[in-house]
């Protein structure tokens, strides 16, 4: 019994370990401890914005301010996706810029990404002072992608340009959004 439990151990911390983390924070545990950590690092919750599945804070991570999504399973209540909402940019430039940084980032630490788009759909192209626009009406496809690999298991991080014309980063537990769709299928089954 020793044995069998001893092994159980070694690969729950195997696999915590190599648990994603976001600022030093398991995407993977209740998210009311996911609240309290980041509470924790000086981010306050906006209530009106927040729901029993998304808890939305605001708060400064990289020297800029900017608001996380917290999003969890809906009967579990864990924590399966992260989202980082980075300022609103006015010019095609700052925010190609700001991608271009985040993307970096990630780059650095994650390698380089699984899948990259970066292009606009007729009638727009880059350079022809419209990109703005483009973005807006959804014409804009900036996106780059980086899959569950060896040394980080079990998570998709995107980082992309969104119609709001800001950068978004986020953090997928691949296992827990799995979960919570058949958490959500169950749900609708005993309501429809």
């Amino acid at each position: 019994m020793k044995k069998i439990t001893t092994t159980l151990a070694l690969m729950l911390v195997s696999i915590l370990s190599h648990a994603q983390v976001f600022m030093g924070i398991p995407i993977s545990g209740p998210i009311t401890e996911f609240s309290t950590k980041i509470k924790a690092k000086g981010f306050t919750i906006k209530p009106a914005e927040s729901t029993p599945t998304l808890l939305v804070f605001k708060g400064t991570m990289g020297g800029k301010d900017v608001e996380i999504a917290v999003v969890c399973t809906p009967t579990s209540k864990l924590t399966k996706k992260v989202v980082v909402f980075y300022p609103i940019e006015t010019t095609w430039y700052s925010l190609k810029s700001e991608y271009d940084e985040i993307v970096q980032i990630i780059t650095n630490k994650y390698g380089a990404s699984d899948e990259q788009y970066n292009f606009f759909s007729s009638p727009y192209e880059e350079g022809d002072g419209y990109e703005m626009t483009a973005i807006a009406v959804e014409k804009c496809y900036w996106m780059a992608v980086w899959k569950n690999n060896p040394q980080y298991p079990n998570q998709t991080l995107a980082v992309r340009i969104s119609k709001s014309k800001r950068v978004t980063l986020a953090y997928e537990n691949n296992d827990l959004m799995e979960q919570s769709d058949v958490e959500q299928e169950k749900i609708d089954a005993n309501n429809y």
